[in-house]
């Protein structure tokens, strides 16, 4: 029994430094595992910092590329501005030209009026004259038919009398 009690005592000895050792190695264990723990929060962080400068530059990137893009899209609106300020004096000055075209076809169109009674009293006149000129005509013609008439009614009358038998 002693041997066993010795051997116990030995055993429970062995516990204990395994005990100790395991206690040991757990606390070494542990503060790798911290150690381990701590590299990898850096190493996150690290990588975290890397994808924060990599979202960062990305950032960056897309931030010039849109100024870009703003800045083409500002200078497109400027041209389509002064396009259409262009447009809109071009449209104020044939207006205007339409406006000047309207009173010239108005103007002209009164001297065409003017023109045309003008032709009317004109052709009146001529007609006028031509009756007058006509009746002149007619009336000397007559004349010259009543003269002409009496001449011959007196050779008439005077061949008459060497024609009758006396």
């Amino acid at each position: 029994m002693a041997n066993v009690v010795c051997m116990l005592l030995k055993m429970k000895e062995i516990a204990e430094q395994t005990e100790l050792e395991w206690c040991k190695d757990r606390t070494e264990l542990l503060g790798r595992i911290e150690n381990v723990s701590k590299d990898i929060s850096a190493i996150a962080i690290a990588a975290n910092a890397d994808t924060n400068v990599c979202e960062y530059d990305e950032m960056r990137d897309e931030i010039e590329q849109l100024v870009t893009e703003n800045g083409l899209l500002e200078q497109g609106v400027d041209e389509w501005k002064e396009t259409c300020m262009l447009r809109e004096q071009c449209i104020a000055s044939l207006e205007k030209k339409e406006a000047v075209n309207e009173s010239a076809i108005e103007i002209l169109k009164r001297e065409l009026q003017e023109c045309k009674t003008q032709l009317v009293q004109k052709d009146h006149a001529i007609l006028s004259l031509k009756a007058q000129a006509m009746e002149k005509v007619h009336s000397h013609c007559c004349a010259n038919k009543d003269t002409q008439s009496s001449v011959t009614q007196e050779q008439g009358e005077g061949m008459l009398i060497e024609q009758q038998p006396v």
